[in-house]
């Protein structure tokens, strides 16, 4: 729902909404692989590593959130525990 700058220090931020209220934020991106309003899907690439906005260095900043600008959740709270992210 959400590709672009300018939301606090999170830099390139890419904002994927799951579920009516549930989001995952991705930050601190170097580069977008997708435009805002893109489909995308499970393993689909969005965005490649960086360290945009207050970054110190490269790194992905990742958060649940539900509401679009709600705070954030555990991540375990939603995810299942056996699931692993593939970074690449």
């Amino acid at each position: 729902i959400f590709v672009g700058r300018r939301v606090g220090g999170f830099g390139r931020l890419v904002v994927v909404e799951h579920a009516p209220m549930l989001f995952s934020w991705y930050a601190h991106h170097s580069k977008f692989a997708v435009r805002q309003g893109d489909a995308i899907k499970k393993g689909d690439l969005i965005a490649y590593s960086g360290k945009s906005g207050r970054a110190k260095g490269p790194h992905l900043h990742f958060e649940i959130r539900q509401g679009a600008f709600a705070k954030s959740i555990d991540p375990s709270l939603i995810l299942p525990p056996s699931r692993k992210l593939a970074v690449r």
